[in-house]
């Protein structure tokens, strides 16, 4: 394997458009494991883990902008993510090992596109759209559209990710990250779900709810979340409104969960995370 190390993101997207099939290397954390299994045997590899012009953090006119190349470790900890995008925080810290944390991107892991990936769920919910680059131009997609199925993107060749952009959250928005792994730590994800509320008084005005791992990609479950607009979180009745939460979701039997267990867990998460937004709330 011709590994060439681009100087600058100019020299990167121009190197890029003369070899469009060739690899891209960030952190390293699934592309090598692929290689070394011969999923995928690229003759030549670009890495641009180097490239600082692709790691930031930055709020820009309310929102918070995201270079691809920033690792899991760095957004878990950023003071400008945890008040901005909490639960975006939150999914990053459960994002395998801390030496996976500090060597995987947020790039990497958006265009793997795994349906487990842990960052996802919380992107889509956040309203993200990442911006696309080629040495032609560039183009803005929003995340709900730029993955088509497992390892499945709208990027074409030549193309980089080059940014990952949302709205800040705000005073009155609420959010939480939840996931379900055969153990605690170092897990691919059973089942992982991400919820944004708008809250007034307790009463849910306005709801976002998005789940992993139950399909080829994120599942939005659009009706549990109409069901619970204009609910109050204390409502005794908040069980019964997302147990089958799971009806929305297309989830297969694999070595680690079956198709029923995946559905059922849904709704178990959601519920979970909804208490503790109520006891957050009554806080």
């Amino acid at each position: 394997m011709d590994v060439i190390t681009p100087q600058n993101l100019q020299e990167a997207l121009e190197e890029l458009a003369k070899d469009p099939c060739a690899g891209v290397l960030a952190g390293g954390t699934d592309l090598l494991v692929k290689w070394k299994s011969n999923t995928i045997n690229p003759p030549r590899v670009f890495t641009i883990l180097g490239l600082q012009e692709l790691n930031f953090i930055r709020e820009e006119e309310g929102r918070l902008c995201i270079g691809p190349l920033v690792t899991h470790q760095d957004l878990a900890e950023s003071a400008v993510v945890q008040r901005h995008a909490p639960l975006l925080a939150k999914a990053c810290a459960q994002v395998g090992s801390l030496q996976i944390r500090n060597r995987g991107t947020i790039g990497g892991n958006l265009v793997t596109a795994s349906p487990a990936g842990d960052t996802i769920p919380a992107l889509v919910v956040l309203n993200a759209s990442v911006v696309l680059q080629s040495a032609q131009g560039e183009r803005q997609v929003p995340l709900r559209e730029f993955i088509t199925g497992p390892g499945k993107t709208v990027l074409q060749p030549g193309e980089l990710l080059t940014a990952v952009s949302f709205p800040c959250m705000e005073a009155t928005e609420v959010g939480f990250y939840r996931k379900l792994g055969q153990r605690q730590a170092m897990a691919i994800s059973i089942v992982n779900l991400a919820l944004k509320a708008t809250l007034e008084n307790a009463v849910i005005k306005d709801i976002s709810i998005a789940c992993g791992s139950v399909g080829p990609t994120v599942v939005e479950l659009k009706r549990t979340a109409n069901r619970l607009k204009g609910h109050s979180l204390d409502t005794s009745e908040l069980r019964n409104i997302v147990v089958n939460a799971g009806d929305e979701t297309n989830p297969i039997s694999d070595i680690r969960a079956s198709e029923e267990y995946r559905r059922q867990m849904v709704g178990e998460l959601l519920y979970e995370g909804l208490q503790s937004l109520r006891r957050q709330s009554a806080g």
